[in-house]
């Protein structure tokens, strides 16, 4: 029988994983060590993918260097694998940046704040998380128009308060921790924009947005006191199914689904192999303190699925809304983040590796600007791949970025 660790040995083996990777060290990034370049990588994450949301996601990426980032989750992944790492396992996020924070209704009701875009999801080194989300803070709040000094000045607050967070959950009990909410949420002015948001994001606001009147003919009588609504087709993000193809996802999906909605393992055709809908479900939950009462996983056609509700009380920043409260958003995404590692990781570790001092923040501070860099000429290469072979025509939207981001250096 393994033997249980104490409180001490814990910590101190984070203390000894600074032996592995110095916290200085994460300030370090070299493109120089790159081996595969940033559009193969891109191309061959969207291999066995809808083509028209492929292009799309190009388009949206190819708007602003926080567009690209956002979308270049495979090659960051790809460059945080070519240093070294802590060794320090969390479920993480795997796509931390500061619009996948956002409102929803939890399972009694009443609105979350938390961490709510899990796609990427998988158990990884924690640092890996808090890189991606230093990084994103200096670049959406260079296309909000926030001046270079004060994104770093968001990204130095946001790791402050991820390590005060990760030292106070450590010399919590683990009840009290797991119960940890953040009660300052509507004291944070785009916090307290984005629950307003949500609170109007009602089931009839989703309905009336996402929905039209069935258009077959029906009596008066029909149309008068039972009025059909039909999912709209707003191509190529949403689709209406409808007759045999409907019924096929019915017959296939739902009951697998609603099983394991309802606490049971449901029917899956994949044992043995690791669910890709499950993975994004079961890394939420591990990360959340509520979550979305719907969730589940179901499998259509050989292609696998997470489900969720639908848009009932959701919402998120806009990137213009981080203007005037960059900083304060900054501090909140610090604290969620360790919330949500502590939760699924060894916060005593994280403490231990930590440590009082302010070298980790620094170091990751001179990362997250340097790879900030990187994002800008990467995506200066996107754009102009896109302009050769014809796929690009958001010219104007490129210059003004341009233009916005040299007038803030």
């Amino acid at each position: 029988m393994a033997k249980t660790l104490e409180v001490e040995e814990r910590f101190a083996l984070g203390q000894k994983r600074r032996k592995q990777m110095r916290r200085t060290v994460h300030a370090e990034w070299k493109a120089s060590e790159r081996r595969e370049d940033p559009l193969k990588l891109l191309a061959a994450s969207m291999r066995g993918r809808v083509p028209a949301l492929v292009t799309l996601k190009y388009e949206r990426m190819a708007l602003s260097p926080f567009g690209y980032f956002r979308g270049a989750v495979p090659v960051m992944a790809y460059d945080l694998s070519l240093v070294g790492n802590t060794g320090i396992l969390s479920q993480l996020c795997g796509d931390a940046h500061v619009q996948n924070l956002g409102a929803y209704a939890g399972p009694d009701g009443r609105l979350v704040f938390d961490i709510n875009d899990f796609d990427e999801t998988i158990v990884g080194p924690f640092e890996w998380d808090v890189k991606r989300m230093a990084t994103s803070l200096i670049l959406a709040g260079r296309e909000a128009g926030v001046k270079s000094a004060h994104c770093s000045d968001a990204a130095a607050v946001f790791l402050e308060r991820y390590r005060y967070c990760i030292t106070a959950f450590a010399r919590m009990p683990l009840l009290g921790m797991a119960r940890y909410q953040v009660h300052r949420l509507k004291d944070v002015s785009p916090v307290e924009g984005i629950l307003r948001m949500a609170e109007r994001a009602t089931p009839m606001h989703t309905l009336l947005e996402l929905t039209e009147r069935e258009k077959a003919k029906r009596t008066a009588h029909q149309q008068s006191s039972h009025p059909s609504r039909v999912f709209k087709t707003m191509a190529p993000v949403l689709t209406r199914v409808q007759g045999r193809e409907a019924s096929r996802v019915v017959a296939s999906a739902y009951a697998p689904y609603i099983g394991r909605v309802n606490g049971g393992k449901g029917l899956s055709n994949h044992r043995g192999r690791y669910h890709q809908g499950r993975r994004v479900v079961e890394g939420e939950r591990a990360m959340q303190m509520q979550s979305d009462p719907f969730l589940g996983w179901t499998t259509i056609d050989g292609r696998e699925y997470m489900v969720r509700q639908l848009n009932d009380h959701k919402a998120s920043i806009q990137v213009t809304d981080l203007k005037a409260g960059l900083l304060e958003y900054a501090s909140v995404c610090g604290e969620l983040l360790a919330r949500g590692h502590a939760r699924s990781g060894d916060c005593l570790m994280l403490g231990g590796y930590l440590g009082k001092s302010a070298r980790f923040d620094e170091a990751v501070v001179k990362f997250a600007e340097a790879y900030e860099n990187q994002t800008e000429k990467d995506w200066h290469e996107l754009v102009q791949s896109m302009k050769k072979t014809g796929k690009h025509s958001a010219k104007k939207p490129e210059a003004k970025a341009t233009k916005r981001l040299r007038a803030q250096r």
